[in-house]
């Protein structure tokens, strides 16, 4: 593979998105989101006075600007044409991070450089030196395929560069927002776990989420679920034997992390409850 990179110029999408999903946990009550804006907005006299054009100064000013319009003219204005560069050398802090990074997403500098030819720091270096350390997720997957890294490589790579930038934290999604997943295998049928999850009365009798709606049910693979206050459960199943099923459930469009760390805990004991039901 190339030591040059193509290059193609950042939009607002990804920093809009990540502004909406800020106000959302401002207004959440959010811990590490009002950390977040102390310094560069005064307080909000409460939580829910918090609007979009604070959460957009706010990421203006975390990118160097003074303003949200001042940041989008700059994006605005920064060329659309696709160039190659020549990489800059990882500094020594950089190199921390990236070690850092390696072991948070327990994918290692020589299983990376095998799948895709270069090492973290050296992913890390290219893509800066490529002006991608604003663009968006889709941005950078789209400039790591036409370099040829393969379909499940350029997620984590992206992923990866996305963490050592700061451009995203751990449980949030490419949309900004934060996700948890809990999982717990059970010693019961597939067949068992969906009727469990799919027949509204069981499902009540043990989830007590009162608002919960099933609203897709793939039989014996999955279940979507809209969950009161607007957020998203995804339930798989996979069968690990005639009597023997993986359940994770995968809870989306969370508001900060103050609600995944809720969230995790909400799913831990709602799949015990699970447990002894199936246990009953």
């Amino acid at each position: 593979m190339s030591s040059k990179i193509r290059a193609s110029a950042p939009n607002l999408e990804y920093f809009r998105k990540q502004a909406k999903a800020l106000v959302k946990a401002i207004h959440a009550a959010d811990a590490a989101s009002v950390a977040r804006v102390a310094p560069y907005v005064s307080p909000p006299s409460t939580n829910k006075s918090f609007l979009l054009s604070d959460a957009q100064l706010v990421v203006a000013r975390e990118q160097g600007y003074p303003s949200w319009p001042k940041f989008k003219s700059h994006i605005d204005s920064a060329s659309a044409a696709v160039m190659p560069l020549e990489p800059e050398p990882a500094s020594t802090a950089l190199t921390i991070a990236v070690e850092d990074l390696g072991r948070e997403l327990k994918m290692s500098d020589e299983k990376v450089k095998v799948a895709t030819g270069k090492a973290w720091a050296e992913w890390v270096s290219l893509l800066d030196a490529a002006g991608l350390s604003a663009a968006t997720h889709q941005q950078i997957v789209a400039v790591l395929k036409a370099n040829g890294v393969g379909s499940w490589w350029r997620q984590m790579v992206t992923v990866g560069y996305e963490r050592a930038k700061g451009l995203r934290v751990k449980n949030m999604s490419c949309a900004g927002d934060y996700k948890v997943a809990v999982s717990r295998t059970f010693a019961a049928s597939i067949d068992r776990v969906f009727s469990a999850w799919n027949a509204p009365a069981e499902l009540d009798s043990w989830l007590r989420e009162v608002g919960a709606v099933v609203r897709t049910a793939n039989l014996n693979k999955n279940l979507r679920i809209t969950w009161p206050g607007g957020s998203t459960v995804v339930v798989n199943l996979i069968a690990k034997g005639e009597a023997k099923t993986q359940c994770t459930a995968d809870h989306t469009k969370l508001a900060g992390t103050d609600d995944v760390e809720a969230k995790r805990a909400y799913w831990a004991e709602a799949l015990e409850r699970l447990r002894q039901h199936l246990e009953k």
